[in-house]
């Protein structure tokens, strides 16, 4: 007898069913992408509005009259806003000497920003590229202070400009600017920020120059 040999074919028949789940996956993803960053644009969205709205109301509330202002009004009246800014603005740079305060800020801005710059590049460099004795130290008590609230050097600073008779009764116009401008001449922070910088810079480049 011979024996008999058994043949088998294999049919291929082509699965829809793997290829569509595929297919539904990645609309629900799609889906789920958009639906998030939908969510997260309204919310920034709405943030932006909180931050805006002051903003906004301070201006808008300079076309207003004292009575729109004081009712609660969120739009002036487009009939009468021309008028009530003119006496807005006009009105406070009258009474409230409003020139004089702008320029009082204007030289003290100018002045903290002169003395922090010279401070801070002076300190930093010698941080981050002079070699003295408990330098590292030094750094670290001046990163210490940071951690100290600005308000609990509020009566220090007092006491400190009483005693040099920088506050008082009869306290001239240099004094005020003074007692403003002496607490920041000079900053941790930009002191901190800007030694990394200059320890990124190569030391070659701080002896060629000087050399």
């Amino acid at each position: 007898m011979k024996p008999s040999t058994i043949t088998t074919k294999l049919v291929l028949v082509p699965s829809f069913s793997k290829g569509g789940d595929t297919i539904k996956e990645g609309k629900r993803d799609r889906v789920k992408r958009i639906l998030s960053a939908a969510l997260v644009y309204l919310f920034l969205s709405l943030m932006a509005l909180l931050c805006l709205f002051p903003f906004y109301y301070m201006i808008a509330a300079s076309f207003m009259s004292y009575e729109e202002a004081t009712n609660g009004s969120l739009f002036a009246s487009f009939a009468t806003m021309g008028e009530n800014f003119i006496n807005n603005y006009t009105q406070t740079i009258a009474r409230l000497n409003f020139l004089s305060h702008v320029g009082t800020t204007l030289l003290v801005a100018m002045t903290t920003t002169l003395f922090q710059l010279l401070t801070t590049i002076l300190a930093s460099f010698a941080f981050a590229k002079l070699h003295f004795k408990g330098r590292d130290i030094l750094f670290v008590l001046f990163l210490a202070t940071m951690m100290i609230p600005g308000e609990m050097l509020a009566i220090t600073n007092y006491s400190t400009f009483s005693s040099l008779d920088l506050i008082s009764q009869n306290q001239n116009y240099l004094q005020a600017v003074l007692t403003m401008v002496l607490p920041l001449i000079a900053s941790v922070f930009y002191i901190f920020l800007l030694r990394q910088n200059f320890k990124q810079i190569p030391n070659e480049l701080y002896l060629a120059a000087k050399v």
